[in-house]
C-alpha cells in the first residue's frame, strides 16, 4: 500500500549559524529603536510597529532565507509552492515574559529564527488542535498532545500557522531572548486538485 500524507503536521528545521550572526545586530537596532512599553503581549516586539522591517533592503537577505525554507517546506509537505508574500518582525524576551497559546491567523506558514538563546530560555510547545484524543480512549503512557522543543542559536523552524503554539514563562534568564518571527501567505486562490497514481 501507498500512502498520500494530505494534511500531515509537520514542522520544519535547520540551523544555520552564519545566518544567525549576520542578523542579530541589526535585530538588536531594531529593538533598540522601540520605547519601554512593551507590546500587548507584554514583551518587546516590532509587531504592528512604524519600524519599516518589511521594506527595509538590508534585509532582503532575510526574505530571502524565508522564502527559500518555505520553498523547501512547500516540497516537504504539499509538492507544490505558489508565489508568497511575507511579514516579519522581531521578538526580545526577558526575565519573566511569555507568550500564550496561540496561532497565526491569516498566514499559511509560520516560522521563527533563533539569534541569541540563553541559557534556562522557555521551550516552544507545540499543541495538537485536532480533537481525535477526546474520541479514541487508549491507556498510554506517551502524551501526544503537545511537543516540547528546547531552541538553541541559530535554529530555524516552519510549520502551518494553524498549529498552535505557545512560549511558556522565561523565568530564569539573565540575558535577553531574541528572534526573529514570520508568517508567509499564498499570492494566489488558486485551488490545486491532486491526482493520486
Amino acid at each position: 500500500m501507498n500512502s498520500v500524507n494530505l494534511f500531515p503536521t509537520t514542522i520544519g528545521f535547520s540551523e544555520d549559524l552564519e545566518f544567525t550572526n549576520k542578523l542579530l545586530p541589526i535585530v538588536k537596532d531594531y529593538l533598540s529603536k522601540l520605547n519601554e512599553t512593551k507590546y500587548r503581549w507584554d514583551y518587546k516586539i516590532t509587531y504592528d510597529s512604524n519600524l519599516p522591517i518589511n521594506t527595509d533592503p538590508n534585509l532582503d537577505f532575510v526574505r530571502n532565507k524565508i522564502i527559500e525554507q518555505c520553498i523547501e517546506y512547500c516540497n516537504l509537505t504539499m509538492h507544490i509552492c505558489p508565489k508568497l508574500g511575507i511579514n516579519i518582525w522581531f521578538s526580545e524576551m526577558t526575565n519573566g515574559d511569555e507568550h500564550q497559546r496561540h496561532n497565526h491567523t491569516n498566514s499559511v506558514f509560520s516560522g521563527i529564527f533563533y539569534l541569541s538563546v540563553p541559557e534556562n530560555s522557555s521551550p516552544i510547545i507545540f499543541f495538537d488542535p485536532r480533537d481525535h484524543e477526546k474520541y479514541v480512549r487508549i491507556e498510554q503512557t506517551l502524551d501526544t498532545s503537545n511537543y516540547i522543543i528546547h531552541p538553541k542559536n541559530g535554529l530555524c523552524m516552519i510549520w502551518p500557522s494553524w498549529l498552535e503554539h505557545q512560549v511558556p514563562k522565561n523565568d530564569k534568564l539573565t540575558e535577553p531572548r531574541i528572534t526573529a518571527v514570520f508568517d508567509a501567505y499564498f499570492l494566489t486562490n488558486k485551488h490545486y486538485d491532486y491526482t493520486i497514481s
